[in-house]
């Protein structure tokens, strides 16, 4: 579950984003007065919850990631892919062009 925590977050943000959007839009089709400052404040509260669960889920997928490695450990002191005997970007397979002209 928590792994799907975080999306479920952010669909229920998403509807409540449209929820808010469809109020604000709503209190412009019918401009009366009371209709339209009870229809702004709901959309507000709507959109100020939608960001707050984007935020949310966002932070805890950022916190998941710093939890759980991503890669193998590196050996040989932090020398990347060099310690794994993978090639490192200063190595050439080919020659120079100084080389191949000589």
């Amino acid at each position: 579950m928590s792994q799907r925590r975080p999306l479920v977050w952010v669909r229920a943000a998403a509807i409540a984003t449209l929820a808010a959007l469809a109020l604000m839009v709503w209190s412009f089709v019918d401009p009366q007065p009371l209709a339209m400052m009870v229809f702004m404040t709901a959309g507000q509260a709507l959109g100020t919850l939608s960001l707050i669960l984007y935020v949310a889920a966002v932070a805890w997928e950022l916190i998941g990631s710093r939890a759980r490695p991503t890669g193998p450990p590196l050996d040989g002191g932090g020398r990347g892919e060099r310690a794994l005997g993978g090639a490192g970007l200063d190595d050439d397979p080919g020659g120079s062009p100084e080389e191949e002209a000589r």
